[in-house]
């Protein structure tokens, strides 16, 4: 009995194997490709499409098979652990199935490989339980029914995930300059003041142009700029700035953009841990203007604009080092924002408004939104 169970061991092991791989190689080529959200939505209605057929029983059977060789010439336990390899994802073997192509498809198409694996482990897990619930080797051939099934179950799973991930988002009508971590939203509401979302909660601020990074939060009062830990809003300092319109926040930097009577603007960055520490990083006068920063830990972001172009800069406040990251004369680059190595920003042309996420280093990402161009285009935020 012992050794009966080695090929069913092996097979598992294999079957788990095979579908994780193929699934987080599949999920990071998606991750490089930064599908849109309406590629996701198309995979997620293919996927119960397809799980609707395989209930219907309409066949996708395929030519492909395991070679037939491998248990006449290797150790069996070794044959069993290569077929679990070519089966674990459902692409090699004669067994019918469409949702197997869709589900490989809504991985692509929602680029997480993190993701992939969860839909992988989960996968190869199905495929293995008639196996061993069988406890024999034949039960994958012998038990289409049941694998039909799993298939089933998978891809109504994930789709149904992918529908609600695409579908969830926080919509706040008349709102502005918003200010984003993992799970939690800061904004501002024009003639109301700044709000912010935490653990699903909505809080009116004490004030207005709020922003979030690391644990903190900050808004202004008129010349008086709070920064506060988030969680219970309680201030660790407050202080009067002159002329201060915009704010960016982590838990090392405060940046402030300022602008003066004379249309004059400038950054000026501040150490939280010593607020003594100032620098101003950016200064311009009019028509030229600086926008709105950002802060990704110690590295600010921000974008300058001309009436000839505009482009986006990146200062690393330890170093003060700066990189310019995009130029442009044919648009309007505003409101840039790191996120790891991908770059969101807003490109203002003459025939529409697009949201870019692109990767820091190169162009050729993907617009999450377009939009109608603005009218009367300013050459400022």
């Amino acid at each position: 009995m012992p050794h009966a169970s080695r090929p069913v061991s092996a097979l598992t092991a294999g079957l788990l194997a095979g579908s994780c791989t193929t699934l987080v190689a599949l999920g990071a080529v998606g991750a490089l490709l930064h599908l849109s959200r309406g590629w996701v939505l198309a995979a997620a209605g293919a996927c119960l499409v397809a799980a609707l057929l395989d209930v219907l029983g309409v066949s996708a059977r395929r030519r492909l098979q395991v070679p037939e060789r491998w248990r006449h010439t290797m150790p069996l336990p070794v044959a069993a652990f290569l077929y679990g390899i070519l089966l674990g994802a459902g692409i090699a073997g004669a067994v019918p199935a469409a949702a197997v192509w869709a589900v490989l498809l809504l991985v692509v198409a929602l680029g997480s490989p993190a993701t992939a694996l969860a839909v992988g482990i989960a996968l190869g897990v199905g495929r293995a339980l008639p196996v061993l619930a069988a406890r024999s080797a034949d039960a994958i051939s012998e038990r289409p029914g049941a694998l039909r099934v799993v298939r089933v179950l998978a891809a109504c799973a994930v789709a149904t995930a992918a529908l609600t991930g695409a579908a969830r988002a926080t919509v706040v009508p008349a709102a502005e300059d918003p200010s984003a971590v993992v799970g939690e939203l800061a904004w501002q509401e024009p003639g109301v003041g700044g709000f912010l979302r935490i653990a699903g909660e909505t809080k009116q601020l004490p004030g207005s142009n709020p922003a979030i990074g690391g644990a903190l939060v900050a808004w202004r009062n008129g010349d008086q700029v709070t920064v506060a830990t988030r969680e219970t809003l309680v201030p660790l300092f407050e202080e009067q700035i002159v002329g201060v319109r915009d704010i960016a926040v982590s838990d090392t930097w405060l940046v402030l953009r300022t602008v003066d009577a004379a249309g004059s603007s400038r950054l000026i960055a501040q150490s939280i841990a010593n607020t003594n520490v100032h620098k101003i990083i950016a200064g311009v006068k009019p028509p030229t203007v600086v926008g709105r920063p950002s802060l990704s830990g110690g590295i600010v972001v921000f974008a300058t604009s001309t009436r000839l172009g505009s482009w986006i800069s990146a200062i690393d406040l330890a170093t003060d080092k700066v990189r310019r990251l995009r130029t442009s004369t044919k648009a309007q680059l505003l409101n840039p924002t790191l996120f790891g190595s991908d770059l969101l920003y807003v490109e203002s042309a003459r025939c529409s408004q697009q949201l870019r996420l692109e990767p820091v280093d190169r162009k050729g990402g993907r617009a999450l939104l377009t939009l109608p161009a603005r009218r009367g285009r300013r050459p400022g935020p």
